[in-house]
């Protein structure tokens, strides 16, 4: 049997490089949206202003440049939704082969649940591009970007999963969301801290986002278990 019940993975910029594949492409949406709505500069500079208020560590970028051009609370919603809800143009996507690799470790390790947050008709879309869903035992998308949501989500994935916190794995990119879910159900939090990424300038904002383990990358989730003792024996996968 495998030393771990279940591993929780995110979605974006944890298992597809969402920063590199899709946020250019939104920026540009969001920027458009906020010119609309009365922002007098171009999309170059406002985009560069989403990069900034990123790398400060703000979890609302779009939001507080909107806001910092005058636009209002109105339009920036308008802008956020512009950058979030993208079903219908999603572009092909796979996962990187150093990605797909660790992914058949993980699954022959543990069970795996794919726990991601978002517009749910633009995150299924991405679900479908790759071609994972097989891949899981259960994927739960939360649907919009509510504060904590993925607590009371990870909470009832694991009592309809029967796996026990303490033997639960929950990777993701977000001190302030995924290690906060993982940390208040009593999971065991890896952080995936890429330079660069959209999120990489985000902080704890209290003791439930600090980390179990921070990773480069989830590829490398696969050694750290190995080396915590938490791979157990290797369980047969189809």
């Amino acid at each position: 049997m495998s030393a771990l019940d279940g591993i929780v993975l995110d979605l974006d910029d944890t298992l597809l490089d969402t920063t590199t594949l899709l946020v250019p492409a939104a920026d540009r949406r969001a920027a458009a949206a906020l010119r609309s709505a009365g922002a007098r500069e171009d999309d170059d500079a406002i985009v560069a202003r989403f990069h900034a208020c990123r790398a400060a560590g703000s979890p609302t970028a779009i939001q507080d440049v909107g806001a910092a051009l005058g636009v209002d609370p109105a339009g920036c919603e308008r802008a956020l939704r512009a950058f979030l809800e993208f079903a219908d143009s999603v572009p092909p996507l796979a996962l990187t082969p150093a990605v797909a690799a660790a992914f058949d470790e993980l699954a022959a390790l543990a069970p795996l649940a794919l726990l991601t947050q978002g517009h749910r008709p633009t995150q299924q879309a991405k679900i479908d591009r790759l071609a994972i869903a097989s891949r899981f035992e259960c994927v739960v998308i939360v649907d919009g970007l509510v504060a904590d949501a993925k607590v009371g989500a990870l909470e009832r994935l694991l009592h309809e999963r029967g796996w026990r916190a303490e033997q639960v794995v929950v990777c993701g990119d977000r001190p302030t969301s995924d290690i906060r879910a993982a940390n208040r159900n009593g999971c065991r939090g890896v952080l995936v801290r890429r330079e660069g990424s959209e999120r990489a300038g985000e902080r704890a904002n209290s003791p439930s986002d600090e980390p179990w383990r921070t990773l480069v990358c989830v590829e490398e989730l696969p050694a750290l278990l190995q080396r915590e003792g938490l791979a157990g024996v290797s369980r047969p996968t189809e």
